[in-house]
């Protein structure tokens, strides 16, 4: 596949947080997607602070704090990211 390093690795899986829980998430060494399946809360990355939803699509650079907060509604989260080749998260 062109433009895509051979030692590349990608990976994705469901995050779920139950209403009122806390995210104990630290900053990763990847960059990130996430994708709202469920639910509400709000999300903080760095200072700045945003109202998530189903459907919503979050960006976050790697090195970057990061956590939702606020938690109304149990939350549903599918989460992305790629390592470069020859590095693990």
């Amino acid at each position: 596949m062109a433009g895509v390093h051979p030692r590349a690795q990608s990976l994705c899986g469901l995050y779920g947080i139950p209403a009122g829980d806390q995210d104990p998430q630290s900053p990763h060494d990847t960059d990130e997607v996430y994708y709202v399946l469920e639910g509400g809360a709000s999300f903080l990355v760095e200072d700045q602070r945003m109202d998530v939803q189903p459907g919503s699509v979050l960006f976050v650079a790697k090195g970057k704090n990061h956590r939702f907060v606020d938690i109304a509604e149990d939350l549903s989260v599918l989460f992305f990211f790629a390592t470069p080749g020859g590095s693990t998260t």
